[in-house]
């Protein structure tokens, strides 16, 4: 009992540390907006390492620590108010913020340590039982087909949208191709690229031949670069690369080059992506309107390039819109 309790203690230090930053940072924001920001950053790097460091066991991709980094630093990046179109978000907002902050933690905290105790033994249990008429079982051999009709779904999905809108976004000159390229069938080829990691799982883990090898890296092709190059998404880009690193790096063995390669290649190709989309300048700075700052102790003022605006807006619209809604 005693060390159940100092487990569970152990584990929880950190996320309620973090919650304790959060309302740091919440506390701060109407009176200096910026060091409400500088609090919360610097509290999502300390945090995500340390997290990794201790409750991760040295898990670069662990969700508890991935999600503290990200939510607080994206948080502290929309506190900085760096466009014309935010606004100083509500008490209720910044209250709401924590509190999902909170329950995701508590959710994946539970989650993990009930999956440990009681997944090997549930699996066994399961696998093989018939349900009426439905025998249920775990046969990895099922993968292959799986990734491949998954997949050749996708891109019939992605012909036919090319059919009904007759162009592709990425050979398009106009600004608003990848908006006006959608249609129904777009959510199903969207839907579909998320298969990428578990097309990389499939190839080294299975018996296959090298007709299928070659079927898969091309699947992990098409869904990772082909197709969010081509209908110019970041959004889609990302889903498939995050998907693809996550069981690269699991299946080497969880090592930092791996991911720091997998990392170094999707913003490059993110990047890419982001100037297909074929945004002038003179667009980038009305869309986003970056806000004129007055640098300290002088007259001088700092404002976000173009394609800076588009980034920062990228990573923190969501919380603005949440402000919003609220």
């Amino acid at each position: 009992m005693n060390f159940e309790f100092r487990s569970v203690l152990r584990n929880g230090f950190l996320p309620g540390l973090s919650v304790v930053c959060f309302v740091l940072g919440g506390v701060l924001n109407p009176f200096n907006h910026f060091l409400s920001a500088l609090v919360l950053m610097l509290s999502a790097v300390g945090l995500y390492f340390a997290m990794v460091c201790t409750v991760a066991e040295g898990n670069w991709l662990d969700i508890r620590a991935v999600f503290t980094g990200v939510w607080l630093f994206t948080v502290g990046l929309a506190a900085l108010r760096l466009t014309g179109y935010q606004e100083p978000w509500q008490g209720k907002t910044w209250v709401l913020l924590t509190v999902a902050y909170a329950v995701f933690q508590i959710g994946a905290g539970v989650g993990i340590a009930v999956g440990k105790k009681y997944y090997p033994s549930l699996r066994e249990k399961v696998t093989g039982r018939v349900f009426g008429r439905v025998r249920f079982g775990l046969r990895k051999e099922r993968l292959f087909s799986i990734c491949l009709i998954t997949t050749a779904i996708g891109l019939i999905c992605f012909l036919i949208n090319i059919a009904i809108r007759g162009y592709v976004p990425c050979f398009s000159s106009s600004p608003t191709a990848y908006l006006d390229f959608h249609t129904p069938f777009n959510l199903f080829a969207n839907a579909t690229i998320g298969v990428s990691g578990l097309c990389y799982y499939c190839l080294r883990t299975q018996p296959l031949t090298r007709l299928q090898k070659g079927c898969l890296w091309l699947c992990i092709l098409y869904s990772v670069f082909v197709y969010p190059v081509m209908v110019v998404s970041r959004g889609n880009f990302l889903a498939a690369a995050i998907s693809l690193t996550v069981a690269v790096f699991y299946l080497h063995r969880e090592r930092l080059v791996a991911l720091l390669l997998c990392l170094v290649v999707t913003f490059g190709v993110y990047e890419g992506c982001a100037r297909l989309r074929n945004y002038s300048d003179a667009q980038l700075d009305e869309f986003f309107e970056p806000e004129q700052i007055v640098r300290p102790g002088g007259e001088d003022t700092f404002a976000l390039s173009p394609r800076m605006a588009f980034l920062y807006g990228y990573l923190t619209v969501s919380h603005d819109n949440f402000n919003e809604a609220v």
